[in-house]
């Protein structure tokens, strides 16, 4: 018995020995067979002192966040009405590129540039298209972001969207091209007005906002995580050129983030500069108020703001009130532009959110 357990001890010993030998052997021969395979395998240090990055997401924000502003609306009785981001469209002609949604009515509009000062932008226009809209500035502002072609994208490439967040917190969100393909124009990124098909923002100067080509608009669909305030902002890709404008998300059992293509924004731009010129141009002008809703306004108080500035009757004020109430907004008549804009500073001074919109008669 004894000898049958030395027995098996020494075949155990020799097979251990076997085994640390080949392991050995191998762990030695490594090196040498994957030599070639290995030779350029990036090497991660762990010193933080002197450390770069390589990932090109970082290489992507820092070449655009300079292209990039902070957009804030402030609405009546001095508080905020919305935020968003913005893109240097044209830095000669200081052109900034944002949502129609963003760019929504307001009593002042500001923008923060990168290096933190802050100037006040005028609306050019927004497009009747989808949800563009264009702003400009007179302050200098840093070079235009680098534009791409969405139609070179293929699905399954990254694609990175950066933007300003709800706070004032940068943001970058990386993600892959679910699918390049077209969205009803009108409704691209817009609300609609509740009850209604009809868009409640984004019309070009003078425009209804509801004529979107028969065809969609061209949009870039992706799983980057899109969040409030990203409205505005670009889409990039891996090479830092714009291909689109992040614009709304899709919630489905996943959400998806849609960007409207580069090729439709840049369309749309030059519709409404081309509008704008028109409206310039025109030896007479008249423009339409507009009273926008707003959810912190009694209707009482509405109402007797109306008659005071219209001089309408109780059941006129409270008809306009509830279109707008219902809505979105209401057409509160037509004037000549002066006329309009002193109205618009009255309603103003009564806490009422209104905007003036410059029509062409059917002979310009």
């Amino acid at each position: 018995m004894t000898r049958l357990f030395r027995r098996n001890r020494h075949e155990m010993m020799k097979m251990r020995a076997y085994f640390l030998l080949s392991l050995a052997v191998g762990v030695a021969a490594f090196p040498v067979r994957h030599a070639n395979k290995y030779r350029n395998f990036p090497v991660v240090s762990m010193v933080a002192p002197g450390r770069t990055s390589s990932s090109f997401v970082s290489e992507i924000v820092k070449r655009t966040k300079p292209s990039l502003v902070r957009i804030e609306l402030l609405g009546p009785r001095q508080r905020a009405s919305g935020s968003g981001t913005g893109i240097i469209f044209d830095q000669d002609e200081g052109l900034i590129v944002t949502n129609a949604h963003v760019a929504s009515v307001s009593r002042k509009t500001t923008v923060t540039l990168d290096d933190g000062s802050k100037c006040v932008a005028e609306l050019v226009g927004r497009s009747k298209v989808c949800d563009v809209a264009v702003l400009r500035v007179k302050e200098p502002l840093a070079p235009s972001v680098t534009i791409g072609k969405s139609s070179d994208l293929e699905v399954g490439e990254y694609a990175v969207a950066v933007g300003y967040g709800a706070g004032s917190d940068f943001m970058a969100m990386l993600g892959i091209v679910s699918a390049i393909t077209t969205r009803a124009g009108g409704g691209v990124g817009r609300q609609r007005r509740r009850g209604s098909e009809k868009e409640e923002e984004g019309e070009k100067l003078g425009g209804d906002g509801n004529d979107g080509p028969k065809d969609g608009v061209s949009v870039v669909l992706t799983d980057a995580a899109l969040s409030f305030g990203n409205s505005g902002g670009p889409l990039v890709n891996e090479w830092g050129e714009v291909v689109g404008m992040n614009t709304a998300i899709e919630m489905r059992p996943s959400s998806i983030g849609v960007s409207i293509s580069i090729e439709a924004v840049q369309e749309a731009v030059k519709e409404i500069l081309e509008a704008r010129q028109q409206l310039e141009a025109a030896s007479s002008l008249r423009s339409t108020v507009y009273l926008y809703n707003d959810p912190m306004n009694k209707k009482a108080q509405v109402e007797a703001a109306l008659m005071k500035v219209f001089g309408w009757d109780k059941e006129k004020s409270n008809a306009v009130m509830m279109e707008a109430h219902t809505g979105g907004r209401a057409n509160c008549g037509e004037w000549d532009s002066t006329k309009a804009s002193d109205i618009q500073e009255a309603l103003s001074n009564e806490d009422l959110l209104s905007e003036v919109a410059p029509v062409l008669s059917e002979e310009q």
